[in-house]
């Protein structure tokens, strides 16, 4: 299984960090897990290219779609509706249903 941190900030912006374009240099860089060191991008947008749905109405990947639709500067695709991560959390087979089991994790 695996999983990212929600409301884990590392205290950078995007900018900081990464050369990404300056739409989304004001983006904060959240800390997704200790397991590997991707960027991850999630967010609200349905039909994005290249993403894909994770949970009802949550999606991942998209970042150039996101990228040219965030530029429009229209109401509808924002920066601040997209949330970057760095890493993730990862489980071996059982590992998280365990820990939830024991309350170390509250899956949303």
């Amino acid at each position: 299984s695996v999983g990212v941190i929600l409301n884990r900030p590392t205290g950078y912006k995007m900018s900081e960090v990464s050369d990404i374009d300056a739409a989304f240099g004001n983006n904060k860089l959240y800390l997704g897990g200790d397991v590997g060191s991707e960027t991850l991008i999630i967010h609200p947008y349905e039909g994005l290219d290249n993403s894909h749905e994770i949970v009802p109405g949550v999606y991942t990947g998209g970042m150039d779609h996101a990228l040219r639709l965030v530029k429009l500067k229209n109401d509808r695709y924002r920066s601040e509706n997209f949330k970057f991560f760095t890493g993730y959390a990862g489980w071996g087979p059982g590992q998280l249903q365990r820990e939830c089991s024991e309350d170390v994790w509250w899956p949303v």
